[in-house]
This record gives C-alpha cells, sequence and structure tokens, in this order.
C-alpha cells in the first residue's frame, strides 16, 4: 500500500474492536497499552473513549470518556458493567478509542496511512473472557488495522479457515464474527459462506451467516451439524474437523471458540492466506478463491 495522506476520523487512529461473548457466561475486558513500540515521534497520552453497538449495529454508547493511559502505560477495561447500565441483555460489538493526545479535542484530521498502519502495528490489545461461574479465564490477543474502508482497503471478500472444530458430549466450537469499519459511511451487509469439513476434507455441512456493519454473530458448528442431519456421523468419525468461510460485500473480524460449559474456552483469530502464501494476491487470489468456490459453495460463485 502507497503512503498516501487521507481526511481520517481522529478516533480512529488507534483503536480496538471486541465483541461481547455474555451468551456464553462470560464477562469481557479488553487490556490495552500505551504502545509497546512507539510509532512515531509524537508519542504520548492516549485518550481512550468506547462506542457500543448492539449485535444488530444499533448504537449503544457513543463517545464515553474512559480517561487516558500514560505514555508506558498499561491498563484493563472491563464492560459488562457498563452494558447492564444501558438496559441491554444481549452482547455488544465495541470499539475502545485510543486517540493520540495530539489529536484529541479533533473531530478528523489528514493523516498519512502509513502512521495509522504504525499505531495499529505498535501493539496487540488482549480480549479476555471470564467465566461468571468458574472463574476461569481466556482470551486472544489481535490487531484491529482498517477494515471495510475503501480509503485504505479495497477488499470485498476474504477466505476464513478455522481448523479448530470440536465437538462432543461436553465440547462444541463456535465461530465468532463481527463487521468493523473504519469508514463512517460503510453499511453493507457482510455475507459468509461456511463450510464444515470432515477430516477426510469431505464437506458435511454448509451455513450462510449474514452480519450488519458493526454488528456480530456467533454460530455453532453442532448446531449447523444438527440442522444439515450430519451431527452422529460427525461424532462417530470423532467429532473433529476444520471450518472454511468465504465473505462477500466486505470483511470481519472472525474469532474461532472452543467451549465447554463448565468455563473452559480456547480463543483463536484466524490469519489470511497472505501471512502463509507470500505470493497471495492479484491474479493468484482470484483463481483460489473461484477454485474455493466451485469445490465448497457450489452455486455461489462470485
Amino acid at each position: 500500500m502507497t503512503n498516501r495522506k487521507i481526511p481520517y476520523a481522529a478516533n480512529m487512529v488507534k483503536v480496538c474492536w471486541f465483541t461481547t461473548l455474555r451468551d456464553l457466561g462470560y464477562r469481557t475486558s479488553v487490556a490495552v497499552q500505551n504502545p509497546i513500540n512507539p510509532p512515531t515521534p509524537r508519542f504520548g497520552p492516549l485518550d481512550l473513549s468506547l462506542d457500543l453497538f448492539d449485535t444488530d449495529a444499533l448504537p449503544v454508547v457513543v463517545g464515553l470518556d474512559l480517561g487516558e493511559l500514560i505514555s508506558g502505560g498499561r491498563r484493563v477495561v472491563g464492560f459488562d458493567d457498563l452494558i447492564v447500565e444501558t438496559g441491554l441483555t444481549t452482547d455488544v460489538v465495541g470499539i475502545l478509542h485510543m486517540t493520540p493526545r495530539h489529536l484529541a479535542g479533533s473531530e478528523t484530521c489528514t493523516v498519512d496511512t502509513d502512521e495509522i498502519a504504525a499505531w495499529t502495528a505498535a501493539c496487540d490489545e488482549f480480549v479476555g473472557y471470564t467465566h461468571v461461574a468458574s472463574g476461569l479465564v481466556s482470551g486472544v490477543h489481535y490487531q484491529s488495522p482498517p477494515m471495510n474502508d475503501d480509503r485504505i482497503r479495497s477488499s470485498k471478500s476474504m477466505i476464513v479457515q478455522s481448523p479448530k472444530v470440536v465437538v462432543g458430549d461436553c465440547l462444541d466450537s463456535h465461530f465468532l464474527v463481527f463487521s468493523p469499519s473504519s469508514d463512517p459511511a460503510f453499511d453493507s451487509t457482510v455475507r459468509l459462506d461456511l463450510a464444515v469439513l470432515a477430516t477426510n476434507g469431505r464437506v458435511v455441512a454448509r451455513d450462510i451467516v449474514e452480519v450488519p456493519a458493526r454488528g456480530r454473530r456467533r454460530v455453532s458448528v453442532t448446531d449447523i451439524l444438527s440442522r444439515a442431519g450430519a451431527i452422529d456421523d460427525f461424532l462417530d468419525a470423532g467429532g473433529l474437523g476444520m471450518l472454511i468461510a468465504l465473505t462477500s460485500g466486505g470483511v470481519v473480524t472472525p474469532l474461532s471458540l472452543v467451549h465447554d460449559p463448565r468455563g473452559g474456552l480456547a480463543v483463536d483469530h484466524t490469519l489470511p492466506p497472505p501471512y502463509y502464501v507470500p505470493w497471495w494476491g492479484g491474479e493468484a487470489r482470484r483463481e483460489a478463491v473461484t477454485e474455493l468456490v466451485s469445490n465448497l459453495f457450489p452455486g455461489e460463485l462470485r
């Protein structure tokens, strides 16, 4: 991506997008640092603020001031008590804004795309999930780069590979997705075509999930298999497999979960092909997507 100056919301230069997991019995927090690797000479305090959206992307909280994070500081921000105060009984998608002090007070700014990338890469944030009943803690580290923003990235599709599909008497796998955007004008619904594969590579179930911009969806692999009439055979074969997804209309942040109702939780984000296929892009990407759709999602060729 060639560096260039673009108009940008000042409070979106450094953010963490996250989603809660109240529907499975967990409290949610985000641990942030300021930051591990100073990305610019203007490194200094960060002003923290919060936006929350319900699962269908309706705004619930906008611009809640959470104070400052000093240079070199670390803070864990919990959200569940705040959510209860709003009267919501559902989960939310959140944006924790970490606005550099030199941009505080400005609604918009003109910023180099390289500076946005530097702030994004300065450090990972840790999204933590604490099981209310057992106290067990899990979570996942990731970064929140600009997404669904034609000023910076133009991709309208992505391939998601989630190898950890495990189902059984005490375990289920879930696919948790939300649709961030650094562009306030983005309003597209992202469609995900899902395929569950057995260990022999055969597709045993399919599903479709639609995620509104800034919305959130969670799907159970056991439910997908049950609706397809494939759960018994899948369990008889060991309950192991893989999930593949293809998005259209935009991209998502995908989290794969392996969940034990007693509180155990394994959380992982899935890396897109450029992380493990150096030549990904251009014609190679188009050919791979076409092949994937032809083999796993017949009739859904884009």
